[in-house]
């Protein structure tokens, strides 16, 4: 079962913050979910989505995934699946 996360701190911020920033924070929680039975933390964004589960697995699942970087890239796996 994967919802919004829930929190006291949460309503408790919403009850503080500007109509500005109540707005922002409730997209926000719309993106961010949590599985409370595995414990899974996913973000979400249109067909994009990065789930970081507590056995240390990274899922990053979209359309299409691109990396811009400056430096090297470093892979370090014990088996690497291209295809």
């Amino acid at each position: 079962m994967t919802r919004p996360i829930p929190s006291a701190e949460v309503e408790t911020l919403l009850s503080l913050a500007d109509g500005d920033t109540l707005r922002k924070l409730a997209l926000l929680l719309d993106r961010v979910m949590v599985n409370q039975a595995t414990g899974d933390l996913t973000l979400k964004a249109g067909a994009a989505q990065i789930t970081l589960s507590e056995d240390g697995t990274v899922r990053v699942t979209g359309a299409r995934i691109v990396q811009d970087v400056d430096r090297d890239v470093s892979i370090r796996a014990a088996w690497i699946d291209l295809n």
